[in-house]
């Protein structure tokens, strides 16, 4: 198969890591619907624009407040998306759900009549929205596959999990172009109001990506994980992480968060107080502009 991937795919798959869905639902009148999108606040309408742009494929969709990347042609996804990503794959949930897509796709396929393929698809929509693995296969060669260790601290348990990874090995897992496409849906650059340049990264369900992300930047604060598991967040202000991170997204963000990014390194590398105050003032109006529009 001709090499698909590039660094831009990488960053547009990393997006969809962070803020996409990829599934497939009836209609009510027995006609399923294969679906990939990814939906943004408005705000971010040029990250979409560039996603379509690398893709190739899809249209998007504006509402009041959120702007939508989507692909519904079930030729387009199986011909020119699941391609790509059999070349580079998910490294979280997605990779899962991609999988049901195809089990959803041949059964579309299958000569089977309306009725049979409406209840086994019924069956597989219910089966993938329980769906146990967190942890892409692709981690599972730094776990020496060792499924039962897998199994055992899925999910729940991501910090032992986490444990049994060799740090040297994430390099292999955590490309810098995914990553700068993750941190492009999820990501936040901050200044706090003591001055420090902060950065934050959150996730839903999918907390792993969070975990491993964690250790690859060798990030030491603890992470921040609610109650019932449905969110989970990474925050640093240490120096040499921040330094790290400018290094590792220069020139790799694509869309809107550039220009954050933009404001937030250069604040880093200065020791004046007036230029600090005014990199602080342009981020928090960038904040309540974008949230102004939720």
């Amino acid at each position: 198969m001709k090499n698909l991937i590039n660094n831009e795919i990488k960053w547009a798959i990393g997006l969809i890591e962070a803020d996409g869905y990829i599934g497939f639902y009836h209609n009510g009148n027995k006609k399923w619907i294969i679906t990939l999108k990814v939906s943004l606040n408005s705000y971010n309408i040029k990250t979409i624009y560039k996603l379509k742009r690398i893709i190739g494929y899809g249209s998007i969709h504006k509402s009041k407040n959120m702007v939508t990347w989507k692909i519904t042609n079930k030729e387009t996804i199986k011909n020119h998306i699941l391609p790509i990503l059999s070349q580079f794959n998910f490294r979280g949930l997605k990779y899962y759900q991609v999988m049901y897509l195809k089990d959803a796709i041949n059964i579309m396929e299958s000569s089977k009549n309306t009725n049979e393929k409406h209840e086994i698809l019924s069956k597989l929509k219910l089966e993938s929205k329980d769906c146990l693995w967190r942890v892409s296969p692709i981690v599972f060669p730094i776990l020496n596959n060792d499924i039962n260790n897998i199994i055992k601290y899925n999910l729940k348990k991501n910090n032992e999990l986490i444990k049994l990874i060799p740090k040297n090995s994430l390099i292999n897992i955590i490309d810098p172009w995914w990553l700068s496409g993750f941190i492009e849906g999820d990501g936040s650059f901050k200044i706090n109001d003591k001055l420090q340049i902060v950065f934050e990264l959150g996730q839903k369900n999918n907390s792993f990506i969070i975990w491993l992300i964690h250790k690859y930047l060798n990030i030491q604060s603890k992470i921040k994980v609610k109650k019932d598991n449905s969110y989970t967040t990474l925050s640093t202000k240490d120096p040499k992480i921040i330094n790290k991170l400018i290094i590792l997204l220069k020139g790799k963000l694509l869309g809107i968060k550039s220009f954050e990014y933009s404001i937030w390194s250069r604040a880093f590398r200065t020791n004046k107080m007036n230029k600090l105050c005014k990199a602080k003032e342009i981020l928090n109006k960038i904040r309540k502009q974008r949230n102004s529009i939720k």
